[in-house]
């Protein structure tokens, strides 16, 4: 019962916690209805003072435009696709570009490395038959030449 396998040990609940975190943060974006305040209205009246605070704080702001793709990538808020516009006005179309692909991989990585830790010991246990059939399958499989099917 005390294997981190298992999926009822207390050590597979204490892993639980970079999930908590992610559920945490995404409840309230969705609950006071952030991803409904932020449209292309407000981006339109804001275009000014983004413009001259990426002007004046050029590090700042790429910096803070990363940070932010990156929790709302995290928090999986469908702002993210709005936040692509101000990138490219602030940042031209290949810094916006370049600094909305890192925040997004950041993000992506971080929920990936979460839900790994959290629920890749327990998904393997249960899915052990399954899985340990296509590892042994696998060398044949690629000799087969059935790599898109992997």
């Amino acid at each position: 019962m005390g294997d981190s396998s298992t999926p009822g040990s207390t050590i597979f609940l204490q892993r639980l916690w970079p999930l908590v975190i992610i559920a945490l943060a995404t409840g309230p974006s969705f609950g006071f209805g952030l991803d409904s305040h932020v449209d292309l209205a407000v981006l339109r009246e804001s275009r000014a003072a983004f413009q001259e605070f990426a002007a004046n704080h050029a590090v700042l702001a790429v910096l803070a435009y990363i940070g932010a793709y990156i929790a709302i990538t995290v928090v999986s808020c469908l702002a993210a696709s709005l936040l692509t516009l101000p990138g490219g006005f602030l940042f031209g179309f290949a810094g916006a570009a370049v600094h909305t692909v890192i925040g997004a991989t950041v993000g992506a990585t971080l929920v990936f490395m979460a839900a790994k830790s959290s629920l890749g010991e327990p998904l393997r246990w249960r899915t052990e038959g399954f899985c340990g059939t296509w590892r042994t399958d696998f060398p044949t499989m690629r000799s087969a030449k059935c790599w898109c099917c992997v």
